[in-house]
């Protein structure tokens, strides 16, 4: 009922913060939630909306392990960005959007075998409303994003490589994601850039656009 008579369905990577007053009556603890769970359930997620174009894959092991290897390399990266940050990080799979990121992935099976994967990152434990706090966010989403683009520009040497024609694929698709600057779609990485720095953001789309369109062009 709450994907049907709610915005839940359509709503990406949000959350509600409660302020309250720091004392023993009203201190609200957060459920825990287990990091490494969380990754499992996020690549089950992204096995099934997968699943459509895995089926029908020239090479669907090589598909799905680039699929593990895109995925699990780009939490790794994030991993990385938080260590510049002395928060407490968690990673959670959004249960937010599960309509949207449906409806989008079979369009675009439907025009040209891409999907739309569920948003999944690393998020602090504690909200805060700062310019720092929003800087550490960022920083999480460059170091995936500069994985992507690394990973992409593989394509420079892929020509006869069937698993790293996949990986390529399949960080065009994020790169993509992590282009669009708008709701809901920002929340794949571009909300958490632009929202800190939208030099950094700028340079970043550039440098996507160039090993999605540009690279190849030229060695086509």
């Amino acid at each position: 009922m709450k994907l049907i008579m709610t915005t839940y369905g359509f709503s990406m990577g949000h959350d509600l913060y409660l302020a309250v007053p720091d004392n023993k009556n009203t201190r609200l603890y957060e459920r825990q939630t287990n990091s490494i769970g969380q990754i499992a359930f996020y690549m089950l997620t992204v096995i099934l909306f997968a699943l459509p174009v895995l089926l029908v894959a020239d090479n669907m092991l090589a598909f799905a392990l680039s699929l593990v290897f895109v995925f699990i390399g780009g939490i790794f990266a994030g991993y990385i960005g938080t260590l510049f940050s002395k928060r407490k990080w968690r990673f959670r799979l959004n249960t937010g959007g599960l309509l949207l990121c449906l409806l989008i992935s079979a369009l675009n099976i439907a025009l040209g075998g891409l999907f739309v994967p569920m948003v999944g990152n690393l998020y602090p434990e504690n909200y805060e409303n700062t310019t720092g706090f929003k800087k550490e966010l960022a920083l999480n989403s460059v170091f995936v994003w500069v994985f992507l683009i690394f990973l992409r520009a593989s394509i420079l040497i892929s020509k006869d490589i069937v698993l790293l024609s996949y990986i390529s694929s399949v960080s065009a698709i994020l790169l993509m994601l992590k282009c669009i600057p708008f709701h809901p779609v920002h929340s794949y990485g571009a909300g958490r850039v632009i929202e800190w720095n939208k030099a950094v953001y700028g340079v970043l789309v550039i440098a996507s656009v160039a090993v999605l369109y540009v690279i190849p062009g030229l060695i086509a």
